[in-house]
Parts: C-alpha cells; structure tokens; sequence
C-alpha cells in the first residue's frame, strides 16, 4: 500500500508539474521552476539570514530559504515575507519533499515552530539520504497555502 501511495504522490507531483503556474505580478522577480529558472538561480544567487540560498515562491510575495548542514544531515527550510529577512509564517504542519534516488522518493518535512494555530514558518529534515540529494542534485519541497498547491525546486548545493 505505501509504494502505490508513493506512486500516486509521484503522479500528482509530476502532473502539477507539467501544468505549472505562474504570476505575471512576481516577473520582475525570478519565479523557481523548470529549467530556465535553475539557469536564472545560479546566475543571481541570494542568501538569507541564515546563510542559505533564497528562492521565490511563484504566485505569493514569499520567500524560502534552503540551509543545510551536512554534517548532521539536516536541511532546513525558512519562510520570509518578500523582503527575504521577516519571517513569514505559513497554515502548514509539513512540507512534502521529493528527490531522485533510483525512484522518485518522497519524505515528510515537518514544521518545528508550528504553533496552536497550525502556522509556522521553520521546517527541518534530519535525513541523510534528502541531505545528499540537496547537496548533489537537488529537491523539491510542496505545500499549500490558502488552498493553492505551491512547488519549489532548490537545485544542487553550488557550495556543497
């Protein structure tokens, strides 16, 4: 039963994908998804507050910050209001995260500052297999906000 639910998540994850979304209000920002956008990402190359990269999130006036600690196999996923710097909860419990290792593998990214309201701002992973794939190949996280499916793709760690 788990594998067919991987396999549905999989199906939905990569039909959200092929329709995509897009805002024509955030052009002159630089939306994440698809390829010229990875392009787009590794020439303009922000940092947030914590010292992780930052990537728009389509269709909001939100950012998320990627750090990661290899280490200790620990990625951490921040949200920010536009300004990249104030911190910008979200009604979100988990993140669903996916990376390429054989299959596509999907995990739980679970909220570490949710409060009695369901909203939160900080997500973290402690998992060596999701760290290996943000440091070489990159992820994918998902979530919803207002009832609308998000998708942020963080390519491979280019200070990895």
């Amino acid at each position: 039963m788990r594998h067919f639910q991987h396999f549905i998540l999989g199906l939905a994850f990569a039909g959200f994908l092929i329709s995509g979304c897009a805002d024509p209000k955030k052009e002159a920002k630089k939306p994440v998804g698809g390829a010229d956008a990875h392009q787009d990402h590794h020439d303009e190359h922000r940092h947030g507050p914590k010292g992780g990269e930052v990537f728009d999130v389509a269709g909001t006036d939100m950012e998320v910050e990627c750090v990661a600690k290899y280490g200790q196999n620990l990625v951490i996923f921040n949200f920010y209001g536009d300004d990249g710097k104030t911190e910008q909860k979200i009604k979100c419990k988990m993140l669903l995260g996916s990376f390429k290792k054989g299959d596509v593998q999907m995990v739980e990214i679970p909220a570490v500052d949710a409060g009695d309201d369901g909203m939160a701002a900080r997500f973290e992973i402690e998992d060596e297999d999701f760290a290996l794939a943000r440091k070489t190949a990159g992820v994918k996280i998902e979530f919803e906000i207002d009832g609308k499916k998000h998708t942020v793709e963080v390519p491979k760690d280019p200070h990895g």
